[in-house]
């Protein structure tokens, strides 16, 4: 199990810890919603290409980021089955990303969005995305209240 933190030995309590599991899977607990751009190397330092981005309560990134793979979803079933909701997966202490569902030249864009009302601290959205993912547009978010 390997585990990063930031920041080092000094300054504020780190933002987040990362763990590699003995699955090979990958826990991220989020405390902060601060350093992202050393989350997204964290993560690269552990083989999977990130795009994290941090919004606002009752915000959302526009929807057009890249190429989705596989293609959209129409119905909860196709959801389910797709690699957007396979690569990150809510767990113990945070969320828990497969880096099998990342393939080589495709980006997981996570997405963040605070939740001050409700009782987790934040919502996670995952893509899988080819190549780069665009940056993200924040627009409003209906099915949030607020």
């Amino acid at each position: 199990m390997t585990a990063v933190a930031v920041p080092l030995l000094t300054g504020p309590e780190p933002a987040y810890a990362v763990s590699e599991n003995a699955n090979s899977t990958i826990t991220v607990e989020l405390k902060e919603f601060r350093d992202a751009d050393k989350l997204e190397q964290d993560l690269r330092d552990l083989g999977v290409n990130a795009d994290v981005t941090y919004r606002k309560p009752y915000m959302k990134c526009q929807n057009d980021r890249g190429t989705l793979v596989g293609g959209g979803y129409d119905t909860p079933e196709e959801w389910r089955e797709s690699v957007h909701y396979k690569v990150a997966r809510p767990g113990p202490k945070g969320f828990v990303i497969d880096p099998r569902y990342v393939g080589k030249d495709q980006t997981v864009a996570l997405e963040f969005t605070e939740n001050p009302k409700g009782p987790f601290k934040s919502q996670l959205k995952a893509s899988v995305i080819e190549g780069t993912v665009k940056p993200c547009v924040p627009v409003h978010d209906p099915t949030q209240l607020g």
